[in-house]
């Protein structure tokens, strides 16, 4: 079943990272976007995620999600995603581009080989699961990261291949999980992705 939170404006489907639930995922973010500009949000754990009970997989989760979007008939959304949700996102919009009127990527996984795709979602999978255990699940959090890509931008010396990173945004500070550690910063660059849509530009 879809939570479906405001009443009004452009759809906005959340997709988190690993295999976790939506659910307090996204701090602030879900309240920030209902509130300005006005959003109806979709919060919904796809297909394999979180407590959704259904298994899935990554070769499954651009058409699960053509399916729920269709259901909560609110496309084309803006699909924000991080980590894993980010490749989701990314896949989806590569799929149904009729379904997606903006993408916000918080450090995407890339999963353009199919093999690493596999092992990745397995391993999200377990995390997941160990990070539910009370004791350690405290452990597993803290080790659970990866290198953002200001890494590879300092690495691109070509003019062409710096110019395709002109849509990067990021922090100091920030890292894989740029939506706990800059909360109030991803609100606004999703605000202005969302006003974009609004205004036909994206």
């Amino acid at each position: 079943m879809l939570d479906i939170r405001g009443v009004g404006g452009p759809g906005v489907l959340l997709l988190p990272g690993g295999a976790a639930a939506v659910a307090g995922f996204f701090p602030g973010l879900v309240e920030g976007l209902v509130a300005d500009p006005g959003c109806r949000v979709i919060l919904h754990d796809r297909p394999g995620t979180g407590a959704s009970g259904v298994g899935g997989s990554l070769a499954r989760a651009a058409a699960d999600l053509h399916a729920t979007v269709a259901e909560a008939g609110l496309g084309p959304v803006v699909v924000i995603g991080q980590s894993l949700g980010g490749a989701v996102a990314a896949l989806f919009a590569r799929d149904y581009p009729a379904d997606v009127a903006g993408v916000v990527l918080i450090d995407p996984s890339p999963v353009n080989d199919a093999v690493m795709a596999r092992r990745l979602t397995q391993t999200m999978g377990t995390v997941e699961r160990l990070h539910r255990l009370p004791v350690l699940g405290r452990v597993v959090q803290p080790l659970i990261g990866a290198v953002g890509v200001n890494r590879h931008l300092r690495r691109a010396t070509r003019p062409d291949v710096r110019a395709a990173w002109v849509e990067l945004v990021s922090w100091p500070g920030a890292d894989h999980n740029a939506q706990l550690t800059h909360p109030d910063e991803v609100l606004e660059v999703s605000r202005d992705v969302v006003r974009q849509v609004r205004a036909g530009r994206a």
